[in-house]
Parts: structure tokens; C-alpha cells; sequence
């Protein structure tokens, strides 16, 4: 016997017991990382939160697993191919976004479950505007090609320092009015504009080269490209006025105000403990004729300021018989819009990008294009005529020539109109763009308000046609065929005044239908029918979340500025 081993049973006894502990200690470890394994996973972060097809985002957090094998990352409800996964550890994911990548919640799923979801926003849906730091590394623009063009057509911008994508830079053309700063003696106002994202006015943009198209209501000056380094030196562009003049004057400025409340809250807790509500609410439109908006005061911070035209907010946690509200107050200046078109200097051919065309000239929620009725009345008022711009002064006259306006509430839609020979302002545009579209001509439906001689809004609805190398032309059926002619300025022609021109008295809440989509892969949606905002998202309830009452306050107008 060994002499460092005195007491046998001792040594057994202390040798057991720590034979036990070790076993203790190797049965908790071997729970801990069951527990651990089996843990469902959590994202903490997502880089970048704004992105655009092609980029490359970084999922951080744990409990991804070690391999992919069947676990996936879903975007908005979208999983990407097997080949965009291009890392994948338990703590982080490193996944190239799809083509068709929308906004969204992001999601990992294992098998042990489904993550939190994060927010990741589609760039593109995004324009936000960029203040013009001066920081070094600015663009430079060295030549514009060709140095004169007309709207609607593509100019090439060289230079360098634009950026390798464009991500939220800009480039901004010159935009003029007319305005009187004392009587007898009319002063041009100046500023810029940048085209819509949505209407595709970037057609490639990289280090050193963008291609872009002359946005509407754009006039010959200088053009800038605006980055997170700054704004380029200017260079002059040339905006040639082939088919005709279009005109922003009379500017008028007003403050309005707009609210939604939300009660009557009610929660199911067997479908979870938590719970959101989207709200999609209207925007007062950055446009060429609406410029200079200001939020001077709101409640509720959004979660998107500008989601494809939008303002998109959140609220979670609600309670049981709860309340919750948004509301915005507003400036803004408006513009009246006269054209003088020569129809025969008018392009039979649209050249501008195809993707613009299929949008304006689609059938959708609430222009019936297909429709037999739209297609053969469109066939037989328009007959052998090509030139766009007689299309839509027939089909202008024809729609006003078939209804008669009534006041009312609930609209007819547009093949119900043609029946009824009646309709209001919502009923006449609507039939009027339906057929400019069945027609061949680019055309959409444009919602908000006209303000009477008492300040007081009245929810409206116009139309606006596109023309090659012109752009938009406004109509508005409802208001030249007399619909509240009572409460607005006189006019000595209203039928004629109304098809190529505006009064500075309005809002646009939304220049054609706004798409939006569900945030959430499981929210369910709730449409506010009659708004006076065309939009195919309004409410997206989630979680627990089973009923509420939402009441979308109508505008006021606060008042007009000097």
C-alpha cells in the first residue's frame, strides 16, 4: 500500500464524492446546452436596415445553429435561393437580398422555432431628402449628354464621386414659376425638383456615370447630383418645349391639419401576449405644382416617413379597451398648372421607359381597363385618332357629355356609371382614366381635396394623362362638368378651363394608386373604404390584436398664408 494512503475507506469516500460531482456538474452542462440548443433563435441586429436588391445584409444575434441545413431567414414572407445564403454561424448570417425583395419584417427559422422580426426597408421606396453638407469627397459632374432634352427622355450625367448605387442620392433638375411680388411687375421663382423612384426615372447609376430621366415639370437650368458628401457644382441643362408650355403660378399656401384615432381595443390573449398595429397614413405630396412641405407638428413618431409615398406608423402593446391616435399639421405651398400644348407637334410613339407605360396603362384595383364596356367605348369615341393628346380631349368630352354629377358619398364605380349616367368626382375620374388607359394613353387617378372660397376642403378626385416629351397633363371631368361650381371661384368655361389645367386651390394626397405591403407575413389587413387617399394598405393588425375601431378624420383646413 501506497504510504501516501493511510485511511482506505477515507480515500474511497473522498473519492466518490468527487466522482459524483463531476457527474453533477457533466449532467448540468449536458442540460444547460440541451436547453441551449433548443432555444429558439433571436435577432439583435440587422445590417444594413436599408437595402436594395443585390446587397449583401448581416443578421446578428444567436441560437442560428452552426449550419444552415433547413434552417432559412424569410423577408416579408420571401425566402431567398439556397445560393444567396453566403454565411451562416450561430451568432451570425450573411444572406444577398433577392430581386423581388420588399419592405418588411426578417425572420430566422430553425427548428427550434421562429426569431423576433426586424424591420428591413427596400431602398428604392425610400427617396428621403439629403441636406447639402459640404464634406470633402463631394460629387463633381463634368459634362451632361446630351446638353439639351426634353421630359421624359434619358440624359447621362459623367462625372465622379456619385457612389457605386444610389442608395438615397438624388439628382435634381431646375424647377421655375411665375409669381408677383407687387402689382404690375411678374418675378419667376426658382427651385429644384428630382423625379418620382417609383415612375423608374433611374435607369443605371454607378462611380462615375448615371443615366436618368428628365422628371416632370422640370425647366432648363442647372442640375446637381445631391450624395451623403454634398451637392456637385451645378451644370446647365437645356429642357427643349417641343410639344408645349407648362406653367406653375398663382402660388397660395395653406396649413392644414389631419388625425386618426383609434378605440375600442379589444385582445384575444389565447393568440399570444403581444400585438401591433400599422397604420399607413396619407402624405400632403412633394410635387412640382406642391412644394415646400413642412410637418410643423404631429402626434405619434413614424416608423417610416416615406414608405412608397406613406408615412407608416407602429403601435404595440395595445390594451384592452385602450386608445391610441396620430395626427399631423402641415404648410405647403400649391401652384395653379397651365398648359399650352400644340397637338400637332404631340408624339404618336411613347419612348419612356416600358416599366412606366405597363404601370400607367394596367388595369388595377379601381380602373376596370378590360372591361368590355371600357374597351369598346374607348374604341368608338377614339376611332382612327393616334395623337394622344385628341384621345384624351375626345374621351374628356365624351365622359362629361354621358354623366351628370351628383353629390354623394358612395362612389359608382366606372362601368356602373356609364349605366347610370351619373357619378361623383371619384365616378368621373376613375372612368375617365379607365378609358384613357384602354385607349393607349398613360393616365392616373389623383386624390385629396379642392378648398371652396370658405377655406372649407371638399375630398376630391382628378386625373392626370402623360404625354412623350411633355409629361403630365391635368384634368379634372368632375370640376368641368360643374360639380360644386356653387362653392368654388367662378369661371366663365369650366369644360375647357378643366382639361389642361388646374386652380392653385387643392391637395394631393396621392398622385395614382400608392402599393403598399404587409409589414408582417401574418398581419391582416383592413381597407378604409372612401379615403382621400387612393392606397392598397391603410391598417395591418398582428398578434393578439382581434378588434379595434379606427375613425380617419376628414382634413381641415387651419388656414392661408399671406
Amino acid at each position: 500500500m501506497s504510504p501516501m494512503v493511510r485511511n482506505p475507506l477515507a480515500f474511497f469516500r473522498s473519492a466518490g464524492f468527487l466522482i459524483g460531482f463531476f457527474f453533477l456538474v457533466l449532467v448540468a452542462a449536458l442540460l444547460l446546452v440541451i436547453r441551449v440548443s433548443s432555444s429558439p433563435p433571436v435577432i439583435e441586429s440587422i445590417t444594413p436596415e436599408i437595402g436594395r436588391p443585390g446587397d449583401v445584409v448581416t443578421i446578428t444575434g444567436r441560437n442560428f445553429g452552426s449550419e444552415r441545413s433547413r434552417n432559412s431567414v424569410r423577408i416579408s414572407g420571401r425566402t431567398p435561393t439556397a445560393s444567396a445564403y453566403l454565411e451562416w454561424s450561430d451568432r451570425r448570417i450573411r444572406v444577398r437580398l433577392p430581386a423581388e425583395v420588399i419592405s418588411g419584417l426578417v425572420y430566422v427559422h430553425t427548428a427550434n422555432g421562429r426569431s423576433n422580426g426586424v424591420l428591413f426597408t427596400n431602398g428604392d421606396h425610400l427617396p428621403e431628402r439629403i441636406a447639402p453638407v459640404p464634406q470633402p469627397g463631394r460629387p463633381v459632374i463634368t459634362r451632361i449628354d446630351p446638353e439639351s432634352s426634353r421630359v421624359g427622355n434619358v440624359v447621362t450625367i459623367h462625372g465622379r464621386r456619385f457612389g457605386e448605387n444610389r442608395k438615397n442620392s438624388r439628382v435634381l433638375f431646375a424647377w421655375e414659376a411665375e409669381g408677383a411680388d407687387n402689382p404690375g411687375r411678374i418675378v419667376a421663382q426658382t427651385g429644384s425638383i428630382a423625379g418620382i423612384v417609383t415612375d423608374y426615372v433611374y435607369e443605371f447609376w454607378s462611380e462615375r456615370v448615371i443615366r436618368v430621366r428628365v422628371p416632370n415639370g422640370a425647366a432648363t437650368g442647372p442640375v446637381v447630383v445631391q450624395t451623403d458628401k454634398g451637392t456637385s457644382p451645378p451644370m446647365s441643362l437645356r429642357v427643349e418645349q417641343t410639344v408645349g408650355r407648362k406653367t406653375f403660378h398663382d402660388r397660395r399656401s395653406f396649413a392644414v391639419h389631419y388625425a386618426i384615432e383609434i378605440d375600442e381595443i379589444a385582445v384575444d390573449p389565447e393568440l399570444g401576449s403581444w400585438n401591433r398595429l400599422y397604420i399607413w397614413k396619407p402624405m400632403v405630396q412633394s410635387l412640382p405644382e406642391q412644394r415646400n412641405v413642412q410637418v410643423l407638428a404631429r402626434t405619434g413618431a413614424p416608423l417610416f416617413e416615406d414608405l412608397a409615398g406613406l408615412t407608416v406608423h407602429e403601435f404595440s402593446g395595445l390594451a384592452p379597451g385602450g386608445r391610441a391616435g396620430l395626427s399631423a399639421t402641415v404648410l405647403f405651398d400649391r401652384y395653379a398648372v397651365t398648359t399650352e400644348i400644340d397637338a400637332n407637334r404631340v408624339p404618336v410613339r411613347y419612348t419612356i421607359d416600358d416599366r412606366f407605360l405597363q404601370k400607367y396603362l394596367a388595369e388595377s384595383a379601381i380602373l376596370p381597363v378590360a372591361d368590355p364596356v371600357i374597351v369598346n367605348t374607348a374604341r368608338q369615341v377614339t376611332g382612327r385618332i393616334t395623337n394622344p393628346y385628341l384621345k384624351a380631349q375626345a374621351l374628356y368630352n365624351w365622359v362629361l357629355d354621358r354623366l351628370q354629377p351628383v353629390h354623394r358619398e358612395a362612389s359608382t364605380r366606372p362601368v356602373q356609371a356609364v349605366e347610370a349616367r351619373t357619378g361623383n368626382s371619384y365616378s368621373y375620374a376613375t372612368l375617365y382614366a379607365a378609358l384613357l388607359r384602354a385607349a393607349g394613353v398613360p393616365s392616373r387617378v389623383v386624390a385629396g381635396h379642392v378648398i371652396d372660397t370658405e377655406l372649407v376642403p371638399i375630398r376630391h378626385y382628378w386625373v392626370e394623362f402623360f404625354l412623350q416629351d411633355f409629361g403630365w397633363v391635368p384634368a379634372d371631368p368632375a370640376l368641368g362638368d360643374g360639380m360644386h361650381a356653387e362653392r368654388l371661384p367662378e369661371r366663365s368655361n369650366l369644360r375647357t378651363f378643366f382639361f389642361g389645367n388646374l386652380d392653385s386651390g387643392r391637395i394631393t394626397f396621392s398622385p395614382g394608386l400608392l402599393i403598399g405591403r404587409n409589414l408582417h407575413v401574418d398581419g391582416r389587413r383592413r381597407d378604409v373604404p372612401e379615403l382621400f387617399s387612393l392606397q392598397t394598405h391603410y391598417e395591418e393588425a398582428v398578434g393578439n390584436l382581434v378588434g379595434y375601431r379606427s375613425r380617419w378624420l376628414d382634413l381641415t383646413v387651419l388656414g392661408e398664408q399671406p
